[in-house]
């Protein structure tokens, strides 16, 4: 760390140089507004071991490469083992400044003594050469920096070029960097390090050109560097005269074709005109065939579906009155109730595509109000989560599993929450995924509460009550069977199948 009169300077390990501004007053804490100096140079990244303010206020610091000077003015210049320096490595805060201006930097094998002032710098950047070109197998030297060579053509049938090039800087030249760019082609310099070679493949015809850049030991640039035109040219058939030739061929082909078109059209207007009224005539006879079929298809549908919905009716009907019929009062509450239920089904369906389908998640909230006008106590603090999509199922598979739903939520609403004062929810879910490999969608249908559960000893494949004979019933039109799970036995899961329209 050192400081001068206007900044805080200090070193780090992989982020050069970095200094803070003694004039700012944020509030912020200090080290916030610390910034890392952006150098134009490669050693702008290396570890800082030690830093000195020269007399004159540069700044000079020990770094993992040798020793670098930041003039006032913002330049970098790095001093190594070809300025004379014995060694590139230092110890970490190794450094002093004397009464007379000398700076010491402390290293592996003793410390350097040197005064600011007597250190010279070369501050010229270096010349830029090419030396040699080569586009294929052919290859084009040039020597010295101020080449006679300043353009080269490619035809459409050079694949690549590749341009070497050198820095007149013979103190270190393994530190000399290059940067190049294809002005027209590439977006931005690139860096390549001290290899002095750009290699280019399959460039699009135009006009280009080639640019090179240097920084040498000093840390100084040569921002004019070398520029080279460079032009590639097309491939015959895709120069202007082919595209005149091309164009003038097309058009003589569009009138041709024109004059060949308005000779038949002619002969086919009377043609066509026949055809047409044939084609009325079989229209009108297919529209009136296809009339006659939807509507024996639709009374078809309509009829399948009164006798499955008359099917309901009598099973809850009869199950009913064999599970309760001691109870008058509670056999007339229950039909009314399933008798709902059914009336709820047949408003939720629709008709498309001469089939029906319902709404289930409609459904699914006409049936809380149905169900809940029994129960108004439970339903004041319960949450119902209606999870189902906005879509239509098959009411083939909808009716059974909108029975499913009704007697799930009555028995929640009856005996699910008699000690349960506090809020409780029920949650209704339907997943749906296809699968394309058995032309099939596979539903999942879940019923969750957080009441008491259902008992242990009570299953559907033993019922014991009209409900659950009901709903075991509804499974088996579905082709699948009920599952109680969860630790609380508060969940029940169906899984089927729904084939597709073939």
């Amino acid at each position: 760390m050192a400081e001068d009169s206007r900044f805080i300077w200090f070193g780090s390990l992989h982020h050069g140089l970095l200094r803070l501004d003694k004039s700012i007053r944020t509030g912020n804490p200090p080290f916030s507004e610390l910034q890392q100096l952006q150098l134009d140079s490669p050693l702008s990244g290396l570890t800082v071991y030690a830093i000195e303010v020269g007399g004159d206020g540069d700044i000079w610091f020990s770094t993992n490469q040798g020793i670098s000077k930041l003039a006032q003015d913002g330049s970098l210049f790095n001093f190594g083992q070809a300025h004379g320096l014995q060694e590139t490595e230092f110890e970490l805060g190794s450094s002093h400044k004397d009464a007379e201006g000398f700076l010491y930097f402390g290293g592996n094998h003793g410390y350097i003594r040197f005064h600011p002032k007597t250190v010279s710098i070369l501050a010229r950047p270096s010349d830029v050469m090419l030396t040699r070109v080569v586009v294929g197998d052919n290859i084009t030297r040039s020597h010295g920096p101020r080449s006679n060579l300043n353009s080269i053509i490619l035809n459409h049938n050079d694949r690549f070029i590749t341009f070497e090039f050198s820095a007149l800087d013979f103190t270190d030249p393994e530190n000399t960097r290059y940067r190049h760019k294809l002005v027209g082609f590439d977006t931005d310099w690139i860096d390549i390090g001290n290899r002095g070679a750009a290699t280019y493949t399959n460039l699009p015809a135009g006009d280009y050109v080639f640019r090179v850049q240097a920084v040498n030991s000093a840390g100084v640039w040569n921002y004019q560097g070398l520029s080279i035109d460079l032009e590639v040219r097309p491939a015959p058939w895709l120069t202007m005269w082919a595209f005149a030739a091309y164009f003038i061929a097309i058009c003589g082909l569009v009138y041709m074709g024109l004059k060949i078109y308005r000779s038949q059209m002619l002969k086919k207007q009377q043609l066509q005109q026949a055809i047409e009224l044939q084609q009325i005539a079989d229209r009108f006879a297919d529209s009136l065939q296809d009339q006659l079929e939807f509507q024996g298809k639709f009374t078809d549908s309509v009829h399948s579906y009164n006798k499955q919905l008359l099917y309901w009716v009598r099973f809850c009907t009869d199950t009913t009155v064999e599970w309760e019929p001691a109870v008058s009062e509670l056999v007339h509450d229950r039909l009314q109730f399933r008798l709902g239920i059914l009336e709820l089904i047949q408003d939720s369906l629709y008709y498309r595509g001469e089939k029906l389908y319902s709404n289930l998640k409609t459904y699914t909230a006409r049936l809380v109000n149905l169900a809940g006008a029994s129960h108004a106590e439970v339903l004041s603090r319960l949450t119902t989560v209606n999870d189902i999509r906005e879509e239509l199922f098959p009411a083939e598979q909808a009716i059974p599993l909108a029975i499913i739903m009704a007697e799930l939520f009555d028995n929640s609403l009856a005996h699910g929450f008699v000690n349960h004062p506090a809020a409780c929810f029920v949650r209704f879910s339907v997943t749906v995924t296809a699968d394309p490999t058995s032309g099939s969608d596979s539903v999942k249908f879940v019923y969750q509460d957080d009441g008491i559960g259902i008992p242990e000893g009570l299953a559907f494949d033993a019922s014991e009550t009209a409900g659950f004979t009901i709903m075991e019933h509804a499974a088996e039109a579905l082709g699948c069977d009920l599952a109680i799970v969860g630790r609380g036995r508060n969940m029940v899961v169906a899984e089927f199948d729904i084939a597709w329209a073939s």
